[in-house]
């Protein structure tokens, strides 16, 4: 199997302080009370999850994400 690794960065401007931004997206397995595009999280362990997003397109995009930083001094995830 090929696997292809994707990276995206975003840039969203809240209102809202970065700590608490950071706190929210932290917890993936809540996303999908507040995103309503990501329909599913399911963990794998503690550092991946598989999640399922709905979105425009008319099937589900299902994706393993994994951890691979974490630093809230940095605000990067």
């Amino acid at each position: 199997m090929d696997w292809t690794r994707y990276r995206f960065r975003s840039l969203w401007s809240l209102p809202a302080k970065p700590a608490v931004v950071y706190d929210a997206l932290e917890r993936a397995e809540d996303y999908p009370r507040w995103w309503p595009q990501v329909r599913e999280v399911r963990r794998l362990d503690d550092t991946s999850g598989v999640i399922t997003i709905r979105a425009v397109l008319p099937y589900d995009l299902v994706f393993v994400a994994r951890e691979v930083r974490s630093d809230p001094a940095a605000g990067v995830l």
